[in-house]
């Protein structure tokens, strides 16, 4: 659409919302109708005629009413979305309202778009922000815990002669006797592996400890409505269990051949694999820290230059959000959504518009460097080509949020390069 062929008049109304007007020339409208009358003209079978050979002015007296919704339609978004291209300081955060519609063929189409933009804030404080890090010491015990856990990654399972106890590996035969839902697809599954585990299906776990190999079950499960597998959700089944052999753990000792098992630690010695056990967590505590310490730079600077959104947009954000968080939680009452949901959501928005207004203020931009930098970071971190990285980056759509989410970090390293950070003990 070329602007010489489309007027636009913006107007500043009161809390943020702003009127549009638009007029397109009938040079403009005219064609768009012609072009979708040739493609109903394509596709119509009208009686007495092949499909796509009827005459146009028979397409024309049946599809024009058709086919100029349809042509207003894409003029008006078209229009909408090139008013928004060209206008660099208009930044809408509402979807538009269209009202005041009026085509005539011989002057044109014109319309008028209501919405809300990004209000002016005006920024009171946000250097020399005091703020506090804490990085929590870690302990023998939490140590101790991932040793444990390291053990159980190394043990080796070893055939045994005995009942089936706790924690023990259990190979079966697995028959489907009874499927009433007739989901099961394998009515006969060989080398069944089962591990005697607290969170084992409780039918499956109370029929199976105390089984000795050759031992027969007959186990039935009524699966709930939402288990995860979605071919035995909501359905009863009836399984023979033939026990093969029983299996435990043996776990290794706490020597230096359990370091010497765990080929990716590095290590050769049982005091370099605890050492290297405790700087790992020491540094997810540091992590840990740092991200705190940025939510609460989050949080103060939004207490710090308070502002409130127009009720129109509160209204819409805060039903959106509602409706979203239903879908998964049908249960939850308005109070709690009100009381737990809402506010941190309400509080993540007025961020959102503090970076914009402090990267404003500042002239904190996102250059082509920073967005190459970011590409080659997620294209190592999912072992891409860089090109690759950025063709599925643009495919998804997500360009947009990429250069969001670097601006915000941006704006993070402004502000904690200009805040007050007391280190504090973390005892």
């Amino acid at each position: 659409m070329k602007m010489s062929e489309t007027k636009f008049n913006l107007t500043e109304d009161k809390n943020w919302k702003r009127t549009l007007k638009v007029e397109i020339s009938p040079t403009r409208v005219q064609p768009r109708i012609d072009k979708f009358l040739t493609e109903y003209q394509s596709e119509a079978a009208l009686p007495g005629f092949r499909k796509g050979k009827a005459p146009k002015d028979i397409i024309r007296q049946k599809f024009l009413g058709a086919a100029t919704q349809d042509a207003i339609a894409e003029l008006v978004d078209e229009a909408y979305r090139e008013f928004l291209e060209k206008g660099k300081d208009v930044n809408p955060i509402t979807q538009p309202t269209i009202h005041e519609m009026n085509y005539d063929p011989a002057a044109g189409l014109s319309f008028t778009a209501s919405f809300e933009v990004r209000p002016e804030i005006e920024l009171k404080k946000y250097k020399g922000l005091a703020l506090s890090r804490r990085v929590r010491p870690v302990k023998d015990e939490e140590v101790e815990q991932v040793m444990e856990h390291l053990r159980e990654q190394a043990g080796e399972w070893s055939a045994v002669s005995r009942e089936a106890k706790e924690g023990d590996l259990l190979i079966l035969d697995l028959d489907v006797l009874a499927d009433s839902q007739n989901k099961i697809k394998e009515k006969h599954i060989p080398n069944y592996e089962v591990v005697l585990t607290p969170t084992l299906l409780p039918e499956f776990k109370s029929s199976l400890t105390g089984a000795a190999a050759s031992d027969v079950k007959e186990i039935t499960i009524t699966y709930p409505a939402n288990y995860g597998e979605k071919n035995l959700a909501d359905s009863t089944v009836t399984f023979k269990a033939t026990v093969k052999e029983i299996k435990e753990k043996i776990l290794p000792p706490k020597d230096d051949s359990l370091a010497q098992r765990l080929k990716d630690w590095n290590v050769q010695t049982y005091l370099e694999l605890v050492l290297a056990v405790r700087k790992q967590l020491e540094k997810s505590a540091g992590e840990e820290a740092t991200e705190a310490l940025r939510q609460q730079l989050r949080n103060r600077l939004v207490e710090e230059n308070p502002f409130e959104f127009p009720a129109s947009f509160i209204s819409a954000s805060r039903d959106r959000l509602k409706e979203d968080v239903k879908k998964e939680r049908k249960e939850m009452a308005d109070s709690e959504f009100e009381q737990k949901v809402w506010p941190p959501f309400e509080r993540m928005m007025k961020w959102d518009f503090l970076v914009h207004a402090l990267a404003d203020k500042e002239k904190i931009e996102v250059t082509e460097p920073d967005a190459s930098a970011w590409m080659t970071r997620f294209a190592a971190n999912y072992g891409m080509k860089p090109e690759e990285a950025s063709e599925f980056i643009k495919k998804s759509g997500r360009i947009k949020n990429v250069r969001e989410s670097i601006l915000e970090e941006k704006v993070i390293d402004f502000l904690l390069a200009n805040a007050v950070i007391q280190n504090e003990d973390g005892k």
